[in-house]
């Protein structure tokens, strides 16, 4: 089987420096007093367990304590820069000198920060980046903490080509100003209450999706691209799922991860838009291959390289009693489409573009394999393909008969 190699998943060569220079950035921009130092440790345990547990009502403005914005930025917020940096450095996006940014639920400019890291071709494009929250003063701290990353990175600060912040208030469908963004995107900021109890009480999944979708797309511009990044848990992936229907079946295309139109093959939880049968939500996309059924469905979530993380970022988690041995993400990018654009219709001939999603599993004959995802549906990859790594897109050689793993019901490719 013949593999080509159309994107890798990972981390450009620049970010372990850089990881490293904002883990300095962020020690000088929030300093901790020694008389505080024996309760940092304790102030990111307690906000770990916080954020992980399961109360349906949580504090949404937990980042304007002064404490627990030192605990976050830390522990939470350098993960989560780490998580982002492999998906942001892959996306389709030459943006205009000057291109307009919103990003939602922005809280310490976790993804702007991370865009700067990812995305070293940006630095000079003077882009506008309104963030939006519903608390002022971690965004604040946010600017201030990317202004001293710039520093240490050698990006521009002042002039035309520096990027240009502004903090404002608000909270999502609010935007805080007027004029539509070439990118609108979130980094953990829907999940939690697209979830919540009064969310599920007012309105099933689908439902859901199709407001949030409309209310992104409201905020961005003809042609313009939507991202949305979640932790790779069960119900970011069934919540993107879902938009990514919804936003299929109004016209917007997916650029990232799908490598095509069709039905979701790890939808999770989400069953589809389309007609019921036999008391079953069902896709209205076109139909793939799904996998055996099983009390928990496959979502789609990424394992994410670490190679990149601080050895400092390390050894404090490890220090705080919360090592960070595997991190995942799950990922939506969408392009609305412009204004005079037309759909081209999806074809399933040539090559079977194909992007890994599972990490490496080792099959009876001692193949190598990964779960994967392509138009065929659910897709087991095996051989030399499945050595490249997760989140990488590859074209394979389409099968000429649709073979189906007895275990998962994948498809197999290769080898």
């Amino acid at each position: 089987m013949k593999t080509r190699f159309v994107a890798p998943f990972g981390s450009p060569k620049n970010a372990a420096e850089d990881l490293s220079a904002f883990l300095a950035a962020v020690a000088e921009t929030f300093p901790v007093q020694e008389s505080r130092r024996t309760y940092l440790k304790e102030d990111v345990l307690k906000l770990w367990r916080d954020l992980t547990s399961e109360r349906s009502l949580r504090f949404a403005d937990y980042l304007g304590r002064p404490s627990a914005l030192a605990a976050y930025v830390r522990y939470f917020m350098a993960w989560n820069v780490v998580r982002l940096v492999p998906v942001l450095a892959g996306l389709p996006l030459d943006l205009p000198e000057g291109a307009a940014v919103l990003d939602i639920g922005s809280g310490p400019l976790t993804l702007p920060i991370a865009l700067w890291i990812a995305r070293p071709d940006l630095r000079n494009r003077g882009l506008r980046i309104r963030c939006t929250d519903r608390v002022r003063k971690p965004m604040e701290s946010g600017a201030a903490l990317l202004d001293a990353l710039r520093l240490k990175t050698g990006g521009p600060v002042l002039g035309d080509g520096a990027w240009k912040v502004e903090p404002r208030h608000a909270v999502f469908p609010d935007t805080g100003g007027p004029g539509k963004a070439d990118v609108v995107c979130s980094a953990n900021a829907f999940t939690e209450f697209f979830w919540s109890a009064s969310a599920r009480r007012d309105s099933n999944l689908g439902e859901r999706a199709a407001v949030l979708l409309s209310d992104l797309a409201a905020a961005c511009k003809p042609g313009g691209l939507l991202f949305i990044a979640e932790p790779g848990e069960p119900r970011s992936g069934a919540m993107l799922s879902a938009l990514r229907e919804a936003a299929l079946l109004s016209g917007l295309r997916v650029e990232s991860p799908c490598p095509h139109a069709r039905a979701c093959p790890m939808p999770g939880a989400f069953g589809g838009l389309g007609d019921r049968r036999d008391g079953k939500a069902r896709s209205a996309l076109p139909p793939v291959h799904s996998p055996k059924w099983r009390p928990k469905m496959p979502w789609c979530h990424f394992p994410v390289p670490l190679d990149s993380a601080p050895s400092a970022l390390t050894r404090f988690s490890e220090e705080v009693g919360l090592p960070k041995e595997r991190l995942t993400v799950s990922w939506m990018a969408l392009r609305k489409p412009g204004e005079a654009e037309k759909p081209t219709p999806e074809r399933q001939k040539g090559p079977l573009r194909t992007r890994l999603v599972s990490d490496p599993i080792r099959l009876p004959g001692g193949w190598d394999g990964r779960y994967a995802c392509s138009d065929l549906g659910y897709t087991l990859v095996v051989g030399a393909a499945a050595r490249e790594g997760a989140g990488s897109l590859l074209d394979l050689d389409r099968p000429s008969k649709v073979l189906r793993d007895e275990k998962s019901g994948a498809v197999i490719a290769g080898p």
